[in-house]
């Protein structure tokens, strides 16, 4: 019988959690208190680190199809404009890392996340709260 976990949240951070329990064989629900998955903001940046994660999800190829990959970083002066530094990225970044350098608007991450997790049969509850933490743990076990 394979274990059973509840994640609370259906955001980024959730959703990667339910997928990598998934993906270990558990059965994995999911219970966000909106309604609707959205995403606030705008971009995230991926480095390297953080899409070596997505490789391991099975997911990076879906991601880096949304994404863009700059080809560098440049440092500027805020009147004049003048250069400081650049970073180079994009194949640079890859090549000594081994994993690219994303850029990727969070709904997007959002979505092939949440893809990810249907397709490895995650059970997400919207509009719903999990509530039997509190019997399992006193108050004190969390700063809520």
């Amino acid at each position: 019988m394979s274990k059973k976990y509840v994640v609370a949240g259906a955001g980024i951070g959730g959703l990667c959690a339910a997928l990598a329990l998934a993906k270990r064989g558990a059965e994995t629900a999911v219970y966000e208190k909106s309604t609707q998955l959205a995403e606030v903001g705008a971009g995230l940046q991926l480095s390297p680190n953080a899409v070596h994660v997505l490789q391991s999800l099975g997911i990076a190829d879906q991601v880096k199809a949304k994404a863009f990959s700059p080809q560098s970083a440049v440092m500027r002066h805020y009147q004049t404009g003048k250069t400081y530094f650049r970073v180079p990225l994009g194949g640079a970044a890859t090549k000594k890392y081994g994993a690219d350098y994303l850029h990727i608007h969070r709904a997007d991450l959002l979505t092939v996340l949440h893809d990810a997790c249907e397709k490895m049969g995650v059970n997400i509850h919207l509009g719903s709260s999990y509530s039997r933490l509190s019997a399992r743990f006193p108050k004190s076990h969390y700063p809520i």
